[in-house]
C-alpha cells in the first residue's frame, strides 16, 4: 500500500537497541507511573486565637497540575502518580492567603516506594508584636493609639485615667526593636483649672516622621478666643528629650482646631489638614475646613488654603516625595447637606480645591486611606449611609495624582496602604487582607475584630515588612493587639500549562496558529526576571521544513491566542526537525501575578495531511534570575517534567469562513435582534458575527438559527472535523446547540451543546475559545448541513450573547501508523545525570492497519555501539527486528525502561514500524528521543 506520507528521515548507521523492550502482543501495565505521597494539613492557632477553615485546599505538586483535596474534616491528602525525583508539595489555598509562602511548600526526594506522614510547618503572615510597654494591660491604661514609621521603629499613646489614677495624663512610648522594648519619651499630666496650659487633645492624635521627629496635637485648655489662637503640636526633634508647643495660624475669625489627617511629603515636610470652629455659648466663631503646612518637623506651620464650611473635616488625606497631595474633605453623616470638595497639591506647593462629590471617602466611623506610590494612588468610595456619591462604590484609582479616578474593584477598603504599585495591605471591618494586583483583587489573611476609627490601622513599609493595628472587638480574643506582617525573603516560581487549549486542526498556510499556552506564576516576594525559553518541537511533521514562523508572545488578556492586545517578544524558526528554539522574553514576575505567554506557529503551503505538530518546555530550559541580586534561579519543577502544548494534525480544509465578509455563506432566521456581524470582539482580524436576546420580547421562548447556505460533501472515507472559536455569555435557560442534518433540513441532530436548560444555572466562556467537534457520525454523507441555534424554548429567560469565528470544516484521509517514543513522559530532547531514574514509554496508532503484519523495530544508538532487543527478552548486541507480528493499538502508554546509573553519553531511542520482510525499508513510520546522560 502507497500513501501520500512524508516520512522522517531517519539516517541508521546500524540501528541498536538499549532498553528492555516489553512484548507488544501481550497487554502488560505500567511498571511504575508514579508514587504515592499522603499526609496531614494540621493548621496552628494564629496569635489572636483564630485559624482558617481547612475546606477547599489543595496539595499541589509545584510546576504540574498534580494534585489533591485536602480532607475538610480530617485534613489529610493523597496525591497519586507524582513523578519520580525531587519534588516540591504546594499548599492552596482557598481564595485567601493566610499563610507564608515558604511555609506552604514542601520539598522532598520521591522514589518508587509510596510515602506517609508528610505535613506543614505553617506560618501565619501576621504575628503580633514581639512586646509592649511595661504598663500594657494595666488599670487606665486602656486608650492607646499606635503609630508605625517601620517595622521595628514604633510609638504608643496612652490616655491614662480612671478611678485611682491622679493625675489624668498622657505618655508616649517607643520601641526601636519591633516591640522588644520600650522607652518612654514622652509625658503630660493633666493641669488644674487655673492658667491657660497647654496639653495633649483626648483623641490622642500624633504623627511621627521617623524615629525622632515627631508632632502629638495639643491645645491651650480653658481658653476660647479668635483673637488668642490657642491650638497646635507639641513637637520635637530629638526622640522626647525635649518637647516645644507650636501654634496652628487660623482663618478669620475661627479658633479651636480639629486635625484629621497628617501625611508627609518628607520627614521634615508634614501636612495637617482638618476644621476649625465650634459651636460654644458666648463665643461668636466661623467654621472652615483648611491645611496647614510645616517645613521644620512641625515647629511652625503655615495655613495655605481654607475655605468656610458648616459642616466638614478631612476624611482622607495622602501625599507622595515628589510634593503632590490628594485631601478629601468629603464626610457623609450628620447636619445639613455637605459641601463636598477634594483638595489636590502640585509640585510647586499650590492647592486647588474643587467642589466634588463623585467620590465619598470614610472608614464609616472617621478618616479613611488615601496611600500613595508616586502618582498613582487609591481611596474608596462608600455610596451606602446616605453618603450621595454619585459614582458607585468601590476601590478607585488614580495614576496622575488625583485628576481622574477609575474604578478597579467593587470592595471598599476601610484602611489600607500599599508598599508597591501592586502589593497593598487592606481592612475589611477588621478582617485583613492582602492585594497582588494593586487593588483589584484582595485574598483574605486573618480575622481580626474593630471598626472604629480609633481602633484599626495598617502600614506597609515595603513588600515584606507591614503593620497591622487589630481593633480586638469581635475577634476571638477580644483583645486589641499589634501584628507585623510575615513573609522570608525567599525566591521560588513555576511554569505550569496555561490556557487550556483542545487539540485541533490546521490547514497550509495559517499563521498566528496557537500551539501552547503557557502560566509563569512567582510565590515569593523576591522579583524574578525571565530573560528566556527554549522551546523544543515534536510530532510526525517536519519542523524545520512546515513552520517558518514560531512566536513568542505576552498573552496580556491570558486568552490563548493572538489578538491586538499581546506583545510579540521574540520569533524565529527551527533550524532541524524535532529540534529546539531560544526564545528571549525579558518578562518581570511579580508575586502572585500570573504571566501567561502564548506559542504560535506560522505553517508553509505545503503541508502534508495527517503530520503533526506540538512543542514542549521543560523547567530546566527557563533562563532567569532575581532581580534584586541577579542570582540565577530555576521554575520548580519535577525533574525532566515537560510541558507539552497541544498537537495540530493538518487536515484538509473542505469549508472556511472568517467572517470577514459577513454572512453570505450563511441563512440568519429573521428575528428582532438578528444574527450580525460586529467589531466588538472576534479572533480573525477585525470580524466576528453573534446574536444576543433578553426577556424584554415577545413571546418568551424561540430559536434564532444560523444556517449554512450549501451543504458539505462528507462523503469520502475518513475523518471530519469542525472548528471554532466563539464567545457566550447565557443567563438561566439559554442553550446553545450546533447540530447537522442530512436530509436538507428537515431534521437535526446536535453535535455540540453549551449551557442548559437548569433555570437557576448561567455560563459564560470568559473570552473566546475555540471547539472541536467530531463529525465523524456523518462520514459518507454527500450532503450535510450545519447550523448553530440560540434557544430560549424553556420559556422564561433573562439575556444570552453569542459570538462566532473562524468556522472551518476539516477531512483526514485514512491515515498510516503513528508510532510515539518518550523519555520521562517527554518528546525530548531529555537531560538528565546519572543517578536520575529513566522511564521509556511507547505507543502505537495502527491507522488503517489494524492487523496488518509488520516488523517492529525497538532500537537504540549507544555510546558503546548498537543494541536490540529480541521476543525472547534478551539484550543483545547488533540489529535485528525485535518482533514480527500484526499491528494493533498501543496504548494507554507502555513503560519499556526504567532504569538509573546509565553511563554518561548521548543515546538515541527509536520506535519504528516497516512491512514484516525481516528488513528496514519503506515505507518506515518510526518516532525518536535524544537521551543526555550527565555527571
Amino acid at each position: 500500500m502507497t500513501f501520500n506520507f512524508r516520512l522522517k528521515n531517519l539516517k541508521f548507521k546500524g540501528l541498536v537497541v538499549f532498553m528492555v523492550f516489553m512484548m507488544f502482543w501481550v497487554f502488560i501495565p505500567v511498571l511504575w507511573a508514579g508514587t504515592t505521597v499522603s499526609g496531614e494539613v494540621v493548621v496552628p492557632d494564629s496569635d489572636m486565637g483564630w485559624k482558617p477553615d481547612i475546606e477547599g485546599m489543595k496539595v499541589r505538586v509545584e510546576g504540574t497540575e498534580i494534585s489533591a483535596d485536602v480532607d475538610g474534616n480530617t485534613g489529610e491528602f493523597t496525591i497519586t502518580d507524582v513523578p519520580a525525583g525531587a519534588v516540591t508539595l504546594l499548599l492552596v489555598e482557598d481564595g485567601q492567603d493566610v499563610f507564608t509562602q515558604s511555609s506552604k511548600r514542601l520539598q522532598g526526594d520521591v522514589g518508587p516506594t509510596p510515602i506517609s506522614g508528610v505535613s506543614f510547618d505553617l506560618v501565619y503572615h501576621w504575628h503580633e508584636l514581639a512586646g509592649y510597654p511595661p504598663h500594657w494591660g494595666e488599670t487606665g491604661y486602656g486608650e492607646w493609639t499606635p503609630h508605625f514609621v517601620s517595622d521595628q521603629t514604633g510609638f504608643i499613646l496612652f490616655r491614662v485615667r480612671g478611678e485611682e489614677i491622679d493625675p489624668e495624663r498622657m505618655e508616649l512610648y517607643r520601641t526601636l526593636n519591633g516591640g522588644n522594648t520600650w522607652k518612654e519619651i514622652g509625658h503630660w499630666e493633666e493641669p488644674g483649672a487655673e492658667g491657660h496650659p497647654v496639653y495633649p487633645k483626648g483623641n490622642r492624635n500624633f504623627y511621627f516622621s521617623d524615629q525622632d521627629h515627631g508632632v502629638v496635637l495639643g491645645r491651650e485648655l480653658h481658653h476660647m478666643s479668635s483673637d488668642n489662637p490657642n491650638d497646635g503640636v507639641f513637637y520635637t526633634h530629638d526622640a522626647g528629650q525635649n518637647w516645644s508647643f507650636s501654634i496652628f495660624p487660623l482663618p478669620p475669625g475661627s479658633y479651636c482646631v480639629g486635625i484629621q489627617r497628617f501625611a508627609q511629603i518628607s520627614p521634615n515636610h508634614l501636612i495637617a489638614a482638618g476644621t476649625t470652629g465650634a459651636n460654644v455659648q458666648g463665643y461668636n466663631g466661623r467654621f472652615y475646613d483648611a491645611i496647614w503646612e510645616s517645613t521644620n518637623y512641625g515647629a511652625t506651620w503655615d495655613l495655605k488654603t481654607y475655605w468656610e464650611q458648616r459642616y466638614g473635616g478631612c476624611t482622607g488625606l495622602g501625599a507622595n516625595p515628589d510634593g503632590k497631595a490628594i485631601a478629601f474633605f468629603t464626610p457623609y453623616s450628620g447636619g445639613a447637606p455637605r459641601e463636598r470638595r477634594v483638595a489636590l497639591r502640585d509640585t510647586s506647593g499650590n492647592w486647588t480645591v474643587t467642589q466634588d462629590d463623585s467620590i465619598v471617602t470614610n472608614s464609616g466611623y472617621g478618616p479613611a486611606d488615601v496611600p500613595m506610590v508616586g502618582d498613582t494612588a487609591w481611596v474608596s468610595n462608600y455610596d451606602g449611609y446616605g453618603s450621595y456619591a454619585s459614582l458607585p462604590g468601590g476601590l478607585y484609582q488614580s495614576s496622575d495624582a488625583g485628576l481622574d479616578w477609575t474604578k478597579i474593584s467593587d470592595v471598599a477598603v476601610q484602611y489600607m496602604d500599599f508598599a508597591s504599585l501592586d502589593k497593598g495591605f487592606g481592612l475589611f471591618g477588621g478582617k485583613a487582607r492582602i492585594s497582588y494586583d494593586g487593588g483589584k483583587t484582595w485574598l483574605h489573611q486573618s480575622d481580626g475584630g474593630g471598626s472604629s476609627c480609633h481602633l484599626n490601622n495598617i502600614w506597609a513599609f515595603d513588600t515584606t515588612h507591614a503593620v497591622w493595628h487589630e481593633g480586638g472587638a469581635g475577634d476571638p480574643n477580644d483583645k486589641a493587639q499589634i501584628f507585623t506582617y510575615v513573609e522570608p525573603w525567599e525566591a521560588n516560581f513555576e511554569l505550569v500549562s496555561g490556557v487550556s487549549i483542545k487539540d485541533a486542526y490546521v490547514g497550509p498556510g495559517a499563521v498566528n496558529v496557537p500551539i501552547g499556552s503557557y502560566k509563569l506564576l512567582n510565590h515569593g516576594p523576591v522579583p524574578i526576571v525571565v530573560n528566556a525559553l527554549d522551546l523544543s518541537a515534536s510530532g510526525t511533521g517536519d519542523d524545520k521544513v512546515d513552520v517558518f514562523g514560531v512566536n513568542l508572545w505576552l498573552d496580556e488578556n491570558a486568552n490563548g491566542y493572538k489578538d491586538d492586545s499581546d506583545t510579540l517578544l521574540d520569533s524565529g524558526s527551527y533550524a532541524e526537525d524535532d529540534g529546539s528554539i531560544h526564545l528571549s522574553c525579558g518578562i518581570l514576575l511579580k508575586q502572585h501575578v500570573p504571566v501567561y505567554l502564548l506559542v504560535t506557529y506560522d505553517f508553509g503551503s505545503d503541508l502534508i495531511q495527517c503530520e503533526t505538530y506540538s512543542c514542549s518546555v521543560r523547567a530546566d530550559n527557563i533562563q532567569a534570575e532575581t532581580q534584586d541580586a541577579e542570582t540565577p534561579i530555576f521554575p520548580v519543577a519535577p525533574p525532566n517534567y515537560p510541558l507539552v502544548s497541544r498537537q495540530m494534525t493538518v487536515g484538509q480544509i473542505i469549508f472556511s469562513d472568517n467572517l470577514e465578509s459577513g454572512l453570505g455563506n450563511w441563512i440568519p432566521d429573521p428575528a428582532y435582534y438578528p444574527w450580525q456581524l460586529t467589531e466588538d470582539g472576534c479572533v480573525s482580524p477585525t470580524h466576528s458575527v453573534y446574536v444576543w436576546d433578553n426577556r424584554n420580547h415577545d413571546p418568551y421562548g424561540g430559536n434564532n438559527n444560523l444556517t449554512l447556505k450549501q451543504s458539505l460533501d462528507l462523503s469520502k472515507d475518513g475523518s471530519y472535523y469542525l472548528t471554532f472559536w466563539h464567545n457566550y455569555r447565557l443567563d438561566q435557560s439559554f442553550v446553545l446547540w450546533v447540530e447537522v442534518s442530512t436530509d436538507g433540513g428537515a431534521n437535526w441532530n446536535w453535535v455540540g451543546r453549551y449551557g442548559s436548560y437548569d433555570h437557576w444555572d448561567n455560563y459564560s466562556t470568559g473570552d473566546f475559545v475555540q471547539e472541536v467537534l467530531n463529525l465523524d457520525d456523518y462520514a459518507g454523507q454527500p450532503e450535510v448541513l450545519l447550523r448553530f441555534r440560540f434557544d430560549w424554548t424553556a420559556g422564561w429567560y433573562y439575556y444570552g450573547v453569542w459570538f462566532l469565528d473562524d468556522i472551518k470544516v476539516f477531512y483526514i484521509p485514512p491515515h498510516a501508523p503513528v508510532p510515539d517514543i518518550k523519555a520521562n513522559g517527554s518528546d525530548g530532547p531529555v537531560t538528565i545525570s546519572t543517578s536520575d531514574t529513566l522511564s521509556i514509554t511507547t505507543e502505537l496508532d495502527p491507522g488503517i492497519y489494524p492487523g496488518v503484519p509488520a516488523d517492529w523495530w525497538c532500537v537504540a544508538d549507544t555510546p558503546f555501539g548498537w543494541y536490540f532487543y529480541d521476543d525472547t527478552g534478551r539484550w543483545l548486541r547488533g540489529f535485528e527486528v525485535s518482533y514480527q507480528g500484526p499491528l494493533f493499538t498501543l496504548t494507554p502508554p507502555f513503560e519499556v525502561l526504567n532504569i538509573s546509573d546509565l553511563p554518561i553519553g548521548g543515546y538515541t531511542f527509536y520506535f519504528a514500524v516497516d512491512n514484516r520482510n525481516g528488513n528496514l525499508d519503506e515505507p518506515l513510520y518510526h518516532d525518536s528521543i535524544n537521551v543526555n546522560i550527565t555527571p
